[in-house]
């Protein structure tokens, strides 16, 4: 388990900064009050229930899992950092777990998931209150047990490994029902062709699927909504930066509206001069600000303010395709890199606010994301004992790429983290079948 946030350094007393990450000192207990994703405090104390019904901004599982932190006896950022580090340690023991499903030694496994531990977002992960880690160790988990499952004819390891999945999708908006829908049917397909039990497998990822379904027509009728978040609209928008030109041309011409001219993220009160839904008496909707004082991003007037912004976003993007492109191209060099919003500025401006280092990462990471992909593709091809499991993780990896690609700029590297046991158990693969007399140990 990582020592320190967002970075990890040895310089100072290491010794006493080890002692403040053991006592909670060092978490990050402000992101429960900062964190978009999370409704507010008193809220999620005093009218959970309710506030999670009305829940439009993501679903509802991380909200209620914070709540029943909230509510565990003693200090919440002690509790919080003691089940993060829970979770690290799992996900950290499924990664080596799953480097050697692979057929890597285990002195080659044990080093990719230091590398991985030490990252700068695992360990950010690791002191904060955010859905990351969660999400990581549940798709692992579910990876596993489908690995199982194929292995053994286990009906119980498929459902397992369905409801994760279910699981996910009922925790964050950027794993979607289609996402879900296509690997469950791949999950019943390959077992059913595997061990013949097609009515057994069509039941264990059917019945896990209809919650998922269930909560997605609980979102259209109560708001209209066919995604699991009603920020769609508005994390689309990043990907307008340097659209000036466009998007005055045709707010005068009214084809967007006057929303292009403000920030994506502003607060509910910004919004109410463009449009003012009337007053729910839900708090959770109603309310303008958390107990904080920061923005409560499930106010009602997200809802309407996010379909502008999708109108405004798809009119500018198919309008301007290739500036577009440079915001895709953009994203992918964020993705590649551990520090968030490295937005292309004037080099004058882009160099003086950001380290060398934290621009030189992307190019490191960007070959080693590719080392792993066309690793994992070539040996899908030829290892017929793990080519199933090997579609589930290219899957995977390629789908979180074109999500944090094509639909945001911004957070690529905290996105990429719940696909990082995959591609340091891909390159560890790769780097195992490299070294001398090993070209041949693997397929």
């Amino acid at each position: 388990m990582s020592i320190g946030t967002s970075t990890f350094s040895f310089r100072g007393d290491l010794a006493r900064r080890a002692g403040d990450v053991l006592s909670g000192r060092l978490f990050n207990s402000h992101s429960i009050g900062d964190a978009m994703p999370l409704l507010d405090r008193e809220l999620l104390l005093h009218d959970l229930g309710r506030s999670l019904w009305y829940l439009h901004s993501q679903p509802p599982l991380f909200n209620l899992f914070v709540a029943g932190v909230l509510r565990l006896p003693g200090d919440f950022a002690r509790n919080y950092q003691g089940l993060n580090w829970g979770m690290a340690l799992a996900l950290y023991l499924l990664t080596f777990a799953l480097t050697v499903r692979l057929g890597v030694s285990p002195a080659v496994a044990t080093t990719a998931v230091i590398i991985f531990m030490l990252l700068p977002n695992a360990m950010w992960l690791e002191n904060a209150v955010y859905y990351g880690l969660p999400l990581a160790l549940m798709l692992m988990l579910a990876t596993l047990a489908y690995d199982y499952a194929m292995r053994n004819a286990s009906v119980v390891a498929l459902v397992a490994a369905a409801v994760l999945l279910a699981g996910m999708v009922l925790t964050r908006a950027f794993f979607t029902w289609l996402w879900c829908g296509m690997l469950l049917a791949f999950f019943a397909l390959t077992f059913a062709r595997a061990h013949g039990q097609r009515a057994r497998a069509a039941a264990a990822v059917a019945i896990p699927f209809l919650l998922v379904v269930a909560f997605q027509a609980k979102q259209y009728a109560v708001f209209r909504q066919t995604l699991g978040s009603s920020w769609f609209g508005c994390n689309l928008f990043a990907m307008t930066s340097g659209m000036r030109p466009e998007k005055a041309r045709a707010l005068a011409s009214g084809k967007v509206s006057a929303l292009v001219n403000e920030y994506r993220n502003a607060a509910p009160e910004v919004y109410l001069h463009y449009v003012d839904p009337p007053p729910t008496g839900v708090p959770a909707l109603d309310q303008m600000q958390k107990s904080t004082g920061q923005p409560n991003f499930n106010h009602r007037v997200y809802i309407p303010i996010g379909r502008i912004y999708l109108h405004d976003s798809v009119y500018l993007i198919t309008h301007a395709p290739h500036k577009y492109l440079v915001n895709v191209i953009n994203s992918l060099y964020i993705f590649c890199g551990y520090q968030i919003g490295l937005s292309i500025e004037r080099p004058a401006v882009f160099f003086s606010r950001w380290k060398w280092y934290e621009i030189a990462a992307p190019f490191v990471g960007f070959p080693l994301i590719v080392i792993a992909i066309v690793h994992g593709w070539r040996r899908r091809h030829v290892d017929d004992q793990n080519g199933f499991l090997l579609t589930v993780m290219l899957f995977n990896v390629v789908y979180v790429i074109l999500v944090s690609c094509l639909f945001e700029k911004s957070e690529g590297p905290v996105y990429r983290q719940q696909i990082e046991p995959y591609l340091w158990a891909l390159l560890a693969s790769a780097a195992w079948g490299w070294l001398p007399g090993r070209r041949s140990a693997l397929p």
